[in-house]
């Protein structure tokens, strides 16, 4: 088996290499960033800092490359860059998908898709109930437009071209290393508070429900799914379980070094597209995976990493 990652030194990316190469699993990854120090010295990871924008490089890299599975996680996956860069991000995300899939079908035409999409492509819940995958989809920002046309034309193309390609929608996947979500930044600000004494975190909404899925559980889920995946289909990654954003500041207080004062900022109150969000792993369940680690172990896991990279950032070191 030779897994080739997209978007290698992303979030998820990183993760998925790790699991793999604890496996003595064959890694080609191509990110736009260099090979993590931690990871320089993996004899099974082969590391390609790509442009995935230069219409040569990609087919090049497959050819020499010539996985027998891929997992394409390369985007733009922010939200917010994507209204403030909306043509960069169809570029990224639309683009960059099927050039990806053009250089698999001329240059590994027997290798197993992962492609990753979103759950920002579900339109709103309005009765609150687990999201299967044949609900009805709405984009609401140009990043999942994004997703879902991403996620369109790469199964078209690869049904008209005969190629094995699974699809995947992850929820709310939260773990160590990842920044710019909720879980992540009240983690780095309890941290801050735990250094100054001072604990109070001023905040916004915290009424929506997500759903949120351990990185160690996504991966394995992942994983299964680019082995024994049907192609053709789609698979939801979540938890199924529906947590109030509130709750997890309640089990940071339970963590935390010092009291927490939590205060509702006006300021940083924004109105909620989707107020409950929530996930049904059922088609995933029924391969034989399930969710292991519970939201408690994963909050004090992210909180655990945050406080390292504090020290390491107070010492010096990187």
């Amino acid at each position: 088996m030779s897994v080739l990652v997209t978007g290698a030194s992303g979030f998820m990316g990183k993760h998925l290499i790790r699991h793999w190469l604890d496996q003595d699993v064959q890694v080609v990854a191509w990110s736009r960033g260099q090979c993590p120090e931690e990871l320089s010295n993996r004899k099974a990871l082969t590391w390609h800092a790509i442009d995935p924008g230069d219409p040569g490089e990609v087919p090049a890299r497959m050819a020499d490359a010539a996985p027998t599975h891929i997992v394409h996680l390369a985007a733009q996956s922010l939200p917010g860059v994507s209204w403030e860069k909306p043509s960069e991000t169809y570029a990224a995300n639309i683009q960059g998908t099927v050039r990806l899939i053009e250089a698999m079908r001329d240059h590994a035409p027997q290798a197993r898709l992962l492609l990753v999409s979103s759950s920002s492509i579900y339109a709103s819940s309005r009765d609150g109930e687990p999201i299967r995958e044949d609900a009805p989809t709405g984009a609401t920002s140009p990043y999942s437009i994004s997703k879902l046309a991403a996620e369109q034309a790469g199964r078209l193309l690869c049904d008209r071209h005969g190629l094995a390609c699974l699809v995947v929608r992850p929820f709310f996947v939260i773990g160590p290393e990842k920044t710019g979500d909720v879980c992540s930044d009240f983690a780095r600000r309890v941290v801050a508070a735990e250094k100054t004494g001072q604990g109070v975190i001023r905040v916004g909404n915290l009424d929506a429900v997500r759903d949120y899925l351990d990185i160690s559980d996504a991966v394995r889920g992942m994983d299964l799914l680019l082995r024994r995946g049907t192609p053709g289909d789609v698979f939801n990654l979540c938890s199924g379980q529906g947590v109030v954003i509130r709750t997890i500041l309640d089990h940071y207080a339970s963590m935390a070094s010092v009291p927490l004062t939590v205060q509702v900022d006006p300021a940083l109150v924004r109105p909620i597209d989707d107020p409950v969000k929530v996930g049904d792993p059922s088609k995933l369940i029924a391969f034989g995976w399930r969710p292991e680690v519970d939201l408690a172990t994963s909050l004090r896991t992210i909180l655990s990493d945050w406080r390292a990279h504090i020290q390491r950032s107070e010492s010096g070191c990187r």
